[in-house]
């Protein structure tokens, strides 16, 4: 698939979904976290939030690349035919002051609900800067997208 439409296929499905695994390392270990996330419209960059008391922002401490899994799936066979998935490969930085007002609103408008968490005095807002996404469709079918800096 060329990257247009495989980007156009990534831009419909995190049209679609509010949540994503998120992966960090800490030393030599993965360690997973399902989170809740808002895309930029040009699919350049992501927003998540976490506490400053959990594993994942620790570990974003010590390394901010990041792999997120954003899919389609229903938890049936038909997924294996019909499931789209898509790998996000990125680098996190939490959000400064002077930009934490826009971001903070761009969240909170696909997840209002997190209103009271996002505007904890405990809350870190972090951005991820895309450095490629890894689609794959059919089980099999993969393509790649890099995004430009």
């Amino acid at each position: 698939m060329d990257p247009d439409r495989a980007l156009s296929a990534i831009g419909r499905l995190l049209s679609t979904q509010s949540l994503a695994v998120l992966a960090t390392l800490d030393g030599e270990e993965p360690y997973t976290n399902l989170i809740a996330i808002a895309p930029s419209v040009d699919l350049k960059r992501l927003l998540f939030c976490t506490s400053q008391f959990t594993r994942k922002h620790e570990n974003l401490q010590k390394n901010r690349h990041v792999a997120l899994l954003i899919d389609n799936r229903r938890g049936n066979p038909r997924d294996f035919g019909e499931a789209t998935a898509v790998t996000v490969l990125g680098v996190a930085r939490a959000v400064e002051e002077g930009g934490r007002k826009e971001s903070e609103r761009e969240f909170l408008q696909i997840h209002p609900y997190l209103v009271d968490f996002v505007h904890s005095p405990t809350t870190v807002l972090y951005e991820v800067r895309i450095r490629r996404y890894v689609l794959v469709r059919r089980f099999q079918n993969v393509s790649e997208v890099a995004m430009d800096e």
